[in-house]
Parts: C-alpha cells; sequence; structure tokens
C-alpha cells in the first residue's frame, strides 16, 4: 500500500503540474485526498495536512494563472474551509492523543484547537535543542536537505541495487544514522519518548542551522524566499521549462 501511495502521489504531482482542467482533475484530486487521509489511521498527521495545503496552494496559484478560467477555488469555498480549519485542527490534535494512549476531552473542543496552535508552537524550543545538542550531534549529516538524502538511500530501487532497507521511523537507527534531524533531537533529548512514538517536531531554521549556522538560515531562508516570489511565474511557462 505505500508503494503504490508514493508511486500515485508522483503520478499526481506530475499529472497537476500539467494544468487539467478543473473538470478533469476532480476525480484524481479526490483519490490524492483520500490516499492521504488515510495516513491518519496509522497516526500521522503530516501527509494528511501537507495534502490539504498543497491543493489550496494550487488553487489559489490556478486563480492567478488562469483568471479567465472558471475558479478554482471561489467565496464561497473560502468561508467553507475557513469554517473547517478548527474542526480539523481538533480532529488532528485528537489524533495526537489517541496515538499516545492518552484521554481525550471530546466536549473540549476549543481547547483542543487552542492546544494544537500551542503545540505548533513549541516549534521554537526544537531550535534551543539543536544549539544545546550542537556539539554532540553525528557527524557529516546535511539536514537541510535530509529528506531528498533519506529517499535516495532507502527507496525501492536503492533496496534491490544496493541491498539497503527502507526507513525505520522511531528507532534508533533512523535518529543517528539518517539524515533526519526531528528524530535525532528526539532521541537524544528523551530517548523514552522517542521510542514510544513522539517527538519535539521539527523547523526548517533549526535543520540550517546545523548545517551552516548563522550563514544557513540566511542563505536557505534567501533560497526559498526566491522560490516562492517567482512560483507564479514558473506556472506561467510551459511544462517541460516549469
Amino acid at each position: 500500500f505505500v508503494f503504490l501511495a508514493s508511486f500515485f502521489e508522483y503520478f499526481f504531482y506530475f499529472y497537476m503540474a500539467t494544468m487539467p482542467s478543473k473538470k478533469d482533475s476532480k476525480y484524481v484530486i479526490i483519490l490524492y485526498l483520500v490516499v492521504n487521509l488515510l495516513s491518519l489511521g496509522s497516526g500521522q498527521r503530516g501527509g494528511a495536512v501537507l495534502a490539504i495545503i498543497f491543493l489550496v496552494t494550487y488553487f489559489f496559484i490556478r486563480n492567478r494563472v488562469n483568471p479567465g478560467e472558471k475558479p478554482w477555488i471561489t467565496k464561497r469555498g473560502i468561508i467553507i474551509l475557513s469554517t473547517l480549519i478548527p474542526i480539523f485542527v481538533s480532529i488532528l490534535f485528537m489524533i495526537a492523543f489517541i496515538r499516545s494512549d492518552k484521554d481525550v476531552d471530546y466536549k473540549g473542543s476549543s481547547n483542543l484547537v487552542v492546544s494544537f496552535f500551542y503545540q505548533q508552537g513549541v516549534s521554537a524550543n526544537v531550535i534551543g535543542y539543536v544549539n544545546y545538542f550542537d556539539e554532540k550531534l553525528p557527524k557529516g549529516k546535511v539536514y537541510s536537505i535530509g529528506k531528498i538524502i533519506d529517499f535516495m538511500n532507502h527507496n525501492i530501487i536503492s533496496q534491490k541495487l544496493f541491498g539497503t532497507g527502507p526507513v525505520k521511523p522511531q528507532t534508533v537507527e533512523h535518529a543517528m544514522k539518517d539524515h533526519t534531524l526531528h528524530a535525532t533531537l528526539t532521541y537524544m533529548g528523551s530517548p523514552n519518548l522517542y521510542l514510544a512514538g513522539g517527538g519535539y517536531g521539527g523547523s526548517f531554521i533549526a535543520d540550517l542551522w546545523a548545517d551552516m549556522g548563522f550563514f544557513g538560515i540566511i542563505l536557505g531562508g534567501l533560497i526559498y524566499g526566491i522560490c516562492l516570489a517567482i512560483i507564479i511565474k514558473w506556472c506561467s511557462l510551459s511544462f517541460w521549462k516549469s
């Protein structure tokens, strides 16, 4: 299932990059959402959240790139989306409780929303942790592009050609040998929490700091900023150029 889901996800990004019409892409988008929402059943929230953020961003971009076409997201859609955000956020926080075997107070939904945003705010602590463990971090790691490196090391082709294994999350091997900073920091700071499935969360600023200090933060922030600024221009180019 994981292999098929990954294959479909690459197909989805490739397909949406061809700028299909809203009508033609309807069923592909629904399937993409279903596949990513299924990951909530395993206690993983990242995939579902990123899928929704990607789609909403894509809808707004298509409104700007193709202003004469039928809107991808209307004012009514924005209102509905804004209404659903507190509900979705509450569900995400409840999943965090359930996966850690804690009781959830379903009546205090407003507290769940507040707690969720507080939980996101503590990502600032990750920057403190990376500074605290600076001298103890494994050497030779590149965390700012760690996802790419881990994918190259552990994908299906690498497993067949070089005998590597798949990524093993929440293990000592993953924390100390892979290029995943949030796993490393959680294991070094709270090994019991990490091995039980918990984590401190991640921050791209922390990744850049661990790699190159202040220079990394400046360079990385500049690159991200440039990409965000010219993404609309990219979308107006031909498919292969963009």
